[in-house]
């Protein structure tokens, strides 16, 4: 089975039995992250802002590794490498792979309440290809919104929005 997109399809995106139920703050942080990730692109290029992307989406999903179930790690590592040898390689081709196998081999893949699978869709969003499919407001939505599920660390995305995706004329991101 080929799989090219970490969204799930429209009719999930809508349905109340895939809703999310993030908190007020986890909003307003992840609302943050796209805001200036969106304002990062526009001053910057898509091609920058997309490696910005990777770089903070490695590093977040990074502060949780030790809630990622034990299967997910060994394909994170892969998103962790150096992502100018990394691009389009057969190695991400095979992560990507094998987090889709993992996917369809749970008992509900469509489960977005599932921390197992979340955690395979956030690291999918970690090996996707360049360009991605989906624009990056909208990968950065659904990563950000995987890794809400797999262990709450909205009250780091500020600082590492700062870090990552700094505005015009140095000012603040928060």
């Amino acid at each position: 089975m080929q799989h090219e997109s970490v969204r799930p399809p429209n009719d999930l995106a809508t349905s109340t039995e895939y809703d999310l139920n993030l908190g007020s703050n986890s909003e307003a942080n992840m609302d943050l992250v796209i805001e200036r990730l969106q304002r990062f692109e526009r001053a910057n290029g898509h091609d920058t802002a997309l490696r910005q992307f990777m770089t903070f989406a490695v590093e977040f999903l990074n502060s949780m590794i030790m809630a990622l179930p034990p299967t997910v790690p060994p394909l994170f590592s892969i998103a962790c490498g150096d992502r100018t040898t990394l691009v389009n390689s057969a190695e991400l081709d095979d992560a990507r792979s094998r987090c889709w196998q993992a996917i369809d081999a749970l008992d509900d893949p469509r489960d977005f309440q599932d921390k197992t699978n979340c955690a395979y869709r956030a690291v999918l969003c970690c090996l996707m290809r360049e360009p991605p499919r989906l624009d990056l407001s909208e990968t950065s939505y659904w990563f950000l919104s995987f890794c809400e599920v797999i262990e709450d660390h909205s009250d780091l995305l500020p600082d590492l929005t700062a870090k990552h995706f700094p505005t015009c004329g140095g000012e603040s991101a928060r």
